[in-house]
Protein backbone atom coordinates (compact mmCIF):
# COMPACT_ATOMS: atom_id res chain seq x y z
CA UNK A 1 0.00 0.00 0.00
CA UNK A 2 1.24 3.61 -0.60
CA UNK A 3 1.87 6.28 1.25
CA UNK A 4 0.06 9.67 0.73
CA UNK A 5 2.26 12.41 0.07
CA UNK A 6 1.87 16.13 -1.51
CA UNK A 7 4.20 16.40 -4.05
CA UNK A 8 3.59 12.78 -5.54
CA UNK A 9 -0.23 14.33 -7.03
CA UNK A 10 0.98 17.48 -7.39
CA UNK A 11 2.11 17.21 -11.31
CA UNK A 12 0.04 13.89 -12.16
CA UNK A 13 -3.99 15.35 -11.89
CA UNK A 14 -5.17 17.00 -14.70
CA UNK A 15 -7.87 19.68 -16.16
CA UNK A 16 -10.07 17.23 -16.35
CA UNK A 17 -9.98 16.50 -12.24
CA UNK A 18 -10.52 20.29 -11.78
CA UNK A 19 -13.91 20.29 -13.61
CA UNK A 20 -15.15 17.20 -12.41
CA UNK A 21 -14.51 18.26 -8.79
CA UNK A 22 -16.07 21.75 -9.48
CA UNK A 23 -19.54 20.42 -11.08
CA UNK A 24 -19.67 18.70 -7.37
CA UNK A 25 -19.50 21.60 -5.71
CA UNK A 26 -21.95 23.30 -7.87
CA UNK A 27 -24.17 20.30 -7.07
CA UNK A 28 -25.14 21.95 -3.53
CA UNK A 29 -27.12 24.63 -3.36
CA UNK A 30 -25.09 26.87 -0.68
CA UNK A 31 -21.91 26.84 -3.35
CA UNK A 32 -21.21 29.65 -5.76
CA UNK A 33 -18.18 28.29 -7.66
CA UNK A 34 -17.62 27.09 -10.29
CA UNK A 35 -14.24 25.40 -10.09
CA UNK A 36 -12.01 23.05 -8.21
CA UNK A 37 -8.63 22.30 -7.19
CA UNK A 38 -6.78 19.46 -8.35
CA UNK A 39 -3.92 18.35 -5.57
CA UNK A 40 -3.30 15.71 -3.00
CA UNK A 41 -2.87 16.85 0.94
CA UNK A 42 -0.28 17.39 2.47
CA UNK A 43 -0.14 14.80 5.01
CA UNK A 44 2.00 12.06 5.52
CA UNK A 45 5.26 10.64 4.57
CA UNK A 46 6.87 7.19 4.61
CA UNK A 47 10.41 8.22 5.74
CA UNK A 48 11.72 10.91 8.24
CA UNK A 49 13.74 12.82 5.28
CA UNK A 50 10.76 14.70 3.91
CA UNK A 51 8.22 15.21 6.91
CA UNK A 52 4.58 17.00 6.40
CA UNK A 53 2.42 18.95 8.88
CA UNK A 54 -0.97 17.15 9.26
CA UNK A 55 -2.45 19.83 11.65
CA UNK A 56 -4.84 22.31 11.02
CA UNK A 57 -4.15 25.88 10.72
CA UNK A 58 -5.62 27.83 13.80
CA UNK A 59 -6.04 24.92 16.04
CA UNK A 60 -6.27 24.91 19.71
CA UNK A 61 -2.26 25.88 21.66
CA UNK A 62 0.01 23.06 22.07
CA UNK A 63 -1.13 20.80 24.52
CA UNK A 64 0.36 19.97 27.84
CA UNK A 65 2.51 16.95 28.25
CA UNK A 66 1.50 13.42 27.74
CA UNK A 67 2.15 10.78 30.35
CA UNK A 68 2.65 7.11 28.78
CA UNK A 69 -0.83 6.30 28.31
CA UNK A 70 -1.17 9.24 26.39
CA UNK A 71 -3.05 11.38 28.87
CA UNK A 72 -2.33 14.82 29.79
CA UNK A 73 -0.92 15.11 33.33
CA UNK A 74 -1.94 18.73 33.73
CA UNK A 75 -5.38 18.87 33.21
CA UNK A 76 -8.40 16.45 33.44
CA UNK A 77 -10.29 15.17 30.97
CA UNK A 78 -12.58 17.40 29.44
CA UNK A 79 -16.04 17.01 27.97
CA UNK A 80 -15.95 15.44 24.54
CA UNK A 81 -18.57 17.39 22.36
CA UNK A 82 -21.10 16.23 20.79
CA UNK A 83 -20.97 14.92 16.70
CA UNK A 84 -23.25 17.97 16.09
CA UNK A 85 -20.20 20.32 17.23
CA UNK A 86 -17.53 18.28 16.42
CA UNK A 87 -17.56 18.19 12.97
CA UNK A 88 -18.54 14.50 10.94
CA UNK A 89 -18.09 11.39 12.53
CA UNK A 90 -16.35 9.06 10.22
CA UNK A 91 -16.29 5.49 10.47
CA UNK A 92 -16.64 6.08 14.19
CA UNK A 93 -14.70 8.81 14.56
CA UNK A 94 -14.99 12.37 15.38
CA UNK A 95 -12.66 15.30 16.83
CA UNK A 96 -12.85 15.34 20.52
CA UNK A 97 -12.97 11.58 20.75
CA UNK A 98 -10.57 10.02 23.33
CA UNK A 99 -7.15 7.95 21.88
CA UNK A 100 -9.29 4.69 23.57
CA UNK A 101 -12.31 5.49 21.04
CA UNK A 102 -10.08 6.11 18.38
CA UNK A 103 -7.94 3.43 18.73
CA UNK A 104 -10.67 1.00 18.56
CA UNK A 105 -12.42 2.49 15.69
CA UNK A 106 -9.12 2.26 13.92
CA UNK A 107 -8.56 -1.14 14.78
CA UNK A 108 -12.01 -2.63 13.19
CA UNK A 109 -10.90 -0.27 9.96
CA UNK A 110 -7.46 -3.20 9.54
CA UNK A 111 -8.52 -5.93 6.97
CA UNK A 112 -8.44 -9.72 8.55
CA UNK A 113 -5.01 -10.74 7.63
CA UNK A 114 -3.96 -7.48 6.77
CA UNK A 115 -0.34 -6.51 7.89
CA UNK A 116 -1.13 -2.93 8.84
CA UNK A 117 -0.90 -2.12 12.70
CA UNK A 118 -1.44 0.82 14.65
CA UNK A 119 1.81 2.77 16.08
CA UNK A 120 1.62 5.39 19.05
CA UNK A 121 3.66 8.42 18.79
CA UNK A 122 5.07 9.46 22.40
CA UNK A 123 7.47 12.03 23.39
CA UNK A 124 10.17 9.44 23.76
CA UNK A 125 8.59 7.14 20.61
CA UNK A 126 9.20 6.05 16.85
CA UNK A 127 11.12 8.81 15.27
CA UNK A 128 9.30 8.42 12.06
CA UNK A 129 6.18 9.41 13.95
CA UNK A 130 7.92 12.43 15.79
CA UNK A 131 8.03 14.29 12.56
CA UNK A 132 4.68 13.34 10.97
CA UNK A 133 2.53 13.94 14.15
CA UNK A 134 3.27 17.32 15.98
CA UNK A 135 1.67 16.82 19.09
CA UNK A 136 2.66 15.25 22.02
CA UNK A 137 0.43 11.90 21.76
CA UNK A 138 -0.63 10.26 18.22
CA UNK A 139 -2.22 7.38 17.00
CA UNK A 140 -1.14 5.85 13.00
CA UNK A 141 -2.48 3.59 10.96
CA UNK A 142 1.12 1.89 9.45
CA UNK A 143 1.08 -0.59 6.84
CA UNK A 144 4.41 -0.70 5.85
CA UNK A 145 6.06 -4.01 6.15
CA UNK A 146 9.30 -3.29 8.06
CA UNK A 147 10.01 -1.00 11.00
CA UNK A 148 12.41 1.37 8.76
CA UNK A 149 9.80 1.32 6.15
CA UNK A 150 6.47 2.69 7.26
CA UNK A 151 3.78 3.13 5.10
CA UNK A 152 1.30 5.26 6.99
CA UNK A 153 -2.01 5.55 5.98
CA UNK A 154 -3.93 7.54 8.33
CA UNK A 155 -2.75 9.57 11.15
CA UNK A 156 -4.53 11.13 14.05
CA UNK A 157 -3.09 13.64 16.90
CA UNK A 158 -4.62 14.49 20.31
CA UNK A 159 -4.54 17.79 22.26
CA UNK A 160 -5.02 17.79 25.88
CA UNK A 161 -6.17 13.59 25.35
CA UNK A 162 -8.91 14.60 22.88
CA UNK A 163 -8.67 13.93 19.06
CA UNK A 164 -7.87 17.43 17.33
CA UNK A 165 -7.20 16.27 13.43
CA UNK A 166 -7.58 13.16 11.52
CA UNK A 167 -6.17 12.58 7.97
CA UNK A 168 -7.02 9.74 6.07
CA UNK A 169 -4.77 8.65 2.77
CA UNK A 170 -6.27 8.04 -0.63
CA UNK A 171 -5.49 3.83 0.40
CA UNK A 172 -7.32 3.68 3.28
CA UNK A 173 -10.12 6.16 1.92
CA UNK A 174 -10.58 3.89 -1.24
CA UNK A 175 -10.55 0.78 1.12
CA UNK A 176 -12.84 1.73 4.03
CA UNK A 177 -15.23 3.37 1.80
CA UNK A 178 -15.11 0.61 -0.85
CA UNK A 179 -14.54 3.69 -3.23
CA UNK A 180 -11.38 2.56 -5.72
CA UNK A 181 -13.88 2.95 -8.88
CA UNK A 182 -15.70 5.63 -7.89
CA UNK A 183 -14.85 9.18 -9.49
CA UNK A 184 -13.54 11.96 -7.91
CA UNK A 185 -17.06 13.94 -8.33
CA UNK A 186 -19.20 10.91 -7.09
CA UNK A 187 -16.82 10.55 -3.83
CA UNK A 188 -17.04 13.90 -2.90
CA UNK A 189 -20.80 14.63 -3.51
CA UNK A 190 -21.56 10.76 -1.52
CA UNK A 191 -18.91 12.63 1.33
CA UNK A 192 -20.56 15.72 1.62
CA UNK A 193 -24.11 13.99 1.69
CA UNK A 194 -23.22 11.17 4.42
CA UNK A 195 -21.88 13.96 6.77
CA UNK A 196 -24.14 16.46 6.26
CA UNK A 197 -21.66 18.93 5.47
CA UNK A 198 -23.51 22.39 3.42
CA UNK A 199 -20.99 22.49 0.81
CA UNK A 200 -17.09 21.87 -0.34
CA UNK A 201 -15.52 25.02 -1.76
CA UNK A 202 -11.97 25.65 -3.71
CA UNK A 203 -9.12 26.12 -1.32
CA UNK A 204 -7.44 29.53 -1.81
CA UNK A 205 -4.73 27.86 -3.95
CA UNK A 206 -7.24 25.84 -5.84
CA UNK A 207 -5.36 22.17 -5.49
CA UNK A 208 -8.34 21.13 -2.83
CA UNK A 209 -12.09 21.36 -1.78
CA UNK A 210 -12.87 22.62 1.60
CA UNK A 211 -14.97 23.42 4.31
CA UNK A 212 -15.05 25.60 7.50
CA UNK A 213 -16.87 25.72 10.13
CA UNK A 214 -16.04 28.63 11.98
CA UNK A 215 -19.26 29.12 14.31
CA UNK A 216 -17.79 25.68 15.46
CA UNK A 217 -14.72 25.67 15.41
CA UNK A 218 -13.90 22.50 12.57
CA UNK A 219 -12.86 21.96 9.04
CA UNK A 220 -12.62 19.51 6.44
CA UNK A 221 -10.19 19.40 2.95
CA UNK A 222 -10.91 17.05 0.92
CA UNK A 223 -8.36 15.78 -2.15
CA UNK A 224 -8.69 14.39 -5.45
CA UNK A 225 -7.15 11.43 -4.48
CA UNK A 226 -9.47 10.73 -2.31
CA UNK A 227 -7.87 11.28 0.55
CA UNK A 228 -9.12 14.00 3.57
CA UNK A 229 -8.22 15.90 6.45
CA UNK A 230 -10.32 16.71 9.46
CA UNK A 231 -9.35 19.14 12.26
CA UNK A 232 -10.20 21.65 14.88
CA UNK A 233 -9.78 25.90 13.78
CA UNK A 234 -10.46 28.72 16.01
CA UNK A 235 -13.62 29.73 16.02
CA UNK A 236 -15.17 33.15 14.79
CA UNK A 237 -15.24 34.74 18.81
CA UNK A 238 -11.75 33.28 19.36
CA UNK A 239 -10.12 35.21 15.79
CA UNK A 240 -11.91 37.91 17.17
CA UNK A 241 -10.19 37.87 20.53
CA UNK A 242 -6.96 38.32 18.86
CA UNK A 243 -7.55 41.67 17.51
CA UNK A 244 -8.62 43.14 20.62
Amino acid sequence: MKSITHRHYLLALSTITLLVLGACTQHSTQTDSGSAPASAPNVVASAPAAPQSASGDGAADEPAEANENGDAKSQSQAQQPSSSSSGPRVKGIALGDSPDTVRAAVSALIPQGSKCHIDEKRNAGNPFLNLLIHTSYGIALNCGTAPTQPDYVALFEFKDNELSTFTVGADLSASAFKAGRMSAKDFAQTFIDAYSIPRLDPSENQQYLTYRDADRGWAVDLFPDKSFKVYWVATANQQAKSFN
